[in-house]
């Protein structure tokens, strides 16, 4: 069965905020998640996006996959690659593991001062 990796964005907007999977059409899942999202009392901030609160919003196709699997990797892949490029996604999930930044080792830190090592 077909599956579509979509996102969700403002119209006219080229930042994706939202990367999903669905074997029915992104229209239908962005309808669904509005439903949802009207029907909880303590909005989040994604509520308050998802009902147009920075404008309105659109479902775009990403992938057309053969299947559920596929749709799962190709999500995964698409919310990286906008992660990375700067999208401020609303996906928690999925989303690569922050790097520490290479620090180089002073000698306050180095193992062999620590350990009293003589061959300093």
């Amino acid at each position: 069965m077909t599956h579509y990796v979509y996102g969700l964005r403002n119209v006219g907007s080229a930042e994706i905020r939202y990367v999903g999977q669905t074997s029915k059409t992104g229209d239908f899942r962005l309808q669904y998640e509005q439903a949802l999202a009207r029907k909880r009392s303590a909005k989040s901030g994604w509520d308050v996006w998802l009902l147009g609160g920075d404008g309105a919003v659109e479902a775009v196709p990403i992938v057309i996959c053969a299947d559920e699997a596929e749709a799962r990797k190709h999500e995964r892949a698409v919310i990286g690659v906008l992660t990375a490029i700067g999208h401020r996604l609303f996906n928690v999930q999925w989303r690569p593991k922050a790097i520490e930044p290479y620090q180089p080792r002073t000698p306050a830190t180095s193992p062999r001062r620590d350990r009293g090592d003589a061959r300093q």
